[in-house]
């Protein structure tokens, strides 16, 4: 087996730093790009960490879906690391703090507030990761985790209300992601028929 298949997780955690890392080295000099890359790359690894399970259940034969669940800790991680990066720089960068925030329209307050409560859901399900957590929660751990599903929608929330407000989202890019999340309701729905 390849090392990197055997060692996936390692091998999603370097392969986004780096991203990470070049993202920083390209575009430190365009905050509202880099920002959005990594909002981009946030919603992404969200994705694709809410994409295994109804994936494995759909088609369990594949080997391939093994190792990609295998590497679904590490995406959801990923995407707590890229969100709390998407955050930061929007909120001190973008909008300028406390300050920036209270002057934004409705839409866009309200949408920072989905998009904190995401936040603040990836950051307890990156935490309660740790193997201790998994152990102290014991079935209360995947009842946690299962908040993922609410993260998401509030990640959603917020791309409608604020991210499509503070910046220019191409009609296309819309199209995508709805595209995206119409795949992955129909995989939900096969999964539980």
């Amino acid at each position: 087996m390849l090392f990197w298949v055997k060692n996936i997780r390692a091998t999603v955690y370097s392969v986004n730093f780096a991203l990470a890392l070049m993202v920083y080295g390209v575009f430190a000099s365009n905050i509202r790009a880099e920002t959005e890359i990594y909002g981009v790359l946030a919603a992404f690894c969200l994705y694709l960490t809410l994409l295994s399970s109804p994936l494995k259940a759909v088609f369990p034969g594949f080997k391939f879906l093994i190792i990609y669940h295998k590497a679904r800790k590490a995406l959801g991680i990923s995407s707590f690391f890229f969100a709390l990066m998407h955050a930061s720089l929007i909120y001190f960068g973008v909008i300028g703090g406390i300050s920036g925030l209270l002057l934004q329209s409705r839409p866009v307050f309200f949408g920072m507030f989905f998009g904190f409560m995401s936040l603040s859901i990836l950051t307890a399900l990156a935490i309660t990761s740790i193997q201790y957590f998994h152990k102290k929660l014991g079935a209360n751990w995947k009842r946690l985790h299962r908040m993922v599903y609410v993260a998401a929608v509030f990640s959603v929330l917020y791309a409608c209300l604020a991210y499509a407000n503070l910046f220019k989202v191409q009609k296309l890019s819309a199209v995508i992601w709805l595209f995206l999340l119409l795949v992955l309701a129909l995989l939900e729905a096969l999964r539980f028929l």
